[in-house]
């Protein structure tokens, strides 16, 4: 049986076209576009490298600022070497190279952290400038241990040289027949005392100049050491400062 092709079948067939595109139109308005899809996950994209980028400026920025920092005290530390009146030559430029040398280190550090354009490796560069560089935590306390143990022996000196002449005085009061005993008993605890502080001083300084970063935290032991030995340095020249008030008076009566 053959189908002929009539008008009316042709207007049948032209309505199912159109009903079909109609349907496809309508799901295609339903379902999201392939298109649209991409674009937000490309934008998501972009907008965690911009967040990165933020992150690695951040901490760029402060990185540099506390590298400044120390560079900055490390360069205060190397003034007051210069001023060292008791140290030796080689003691002093012991101190200040170590110094410079760390300071160079620093200054390293910072061309890599400008130049870092990872997230991770950069948080670790961050973190080495408190853990790898101990300007706060070692260099600090000790220049100055070496320092007040360098000032210690400088007002020793002086003691010294007063001791001297006290004893010349008391020696002609004894001669003449006067009772020097309170004169004498003051003198022997200075002696004690101006001996004692030049050891204290000696020590502070033995023990704290050899000390690095790579020794921390276990060298802090000595850093108290020093610390402890600085003290008790400065105590000796308070008790006998004391004591020469006292000689003093007493070879006045």
């Amino acid at each position: 049986m053959v189908i002929k092709n009539t008008k009316s079948q042709k207007n049948f067939l032209a309505s199912i076209v159109i009903s079909t595109t109609l349907v496809f139109a309508t799901i295609g308005n339903i379902l999201p576009p392939v298109i649209h899809a991409q674009k937000v996950t490309s934008s998501t994209t972009i907008s965690k490298v911009i967040n990165e980028q933020d992150r690695i400026l951040t901490l760029k920025n402060k990185g540099d600022d506390e590298i400044a920092k120390r560079i900055d005290n490390l360069r205060k530390l190397v003034s007051k070497t210069n001023n060292l009146k008791k140290l030796t030559l080689d003691q002093k430029n012991t101190l200040s190279n170590n110094i410079n040398n760390e300071i160079n280190n620093l200054n390293n550090l910072k061309v890599k952290v400008d130049g870092e354009t990872d997230l991770t490796a950069l948080k670790l560069d961050i973190k080495a400038i408190i853990q790898s560089y101990r300007v706060y935590a070692l260099y600090i306390p000790q220049t100055w241990i070496i320092v007040s143990a360098d000032k210690i022996a400088d007002i020793n000196s002086s003691f010294n040289n007063i001791t001297s002449k006290l004893n010349a005085r008391i020696q002609t009061y004894q001669f003449q027949g006067k009772d020097v005993s309170m004169v004498q008993a003051a003198y022997n605890d200075l002696l004690s005392k101006v001996t004692d502080a030049s050891t204290r001083s000696q020590d502070a300084i033995k023990i704290t100049l050899p000390l690095t970063p790579d020794g921390y935290p276990v060298n802090k032991v000595q850093l108290l050491q020093g610390r402890s030995d600085v003290k008790t340095g400065y105590t000796d020249l308070v008790s006998a400062r004391q004591d020469i008030k006292i000689i003093i008076e007493g070879l006045k009566k």
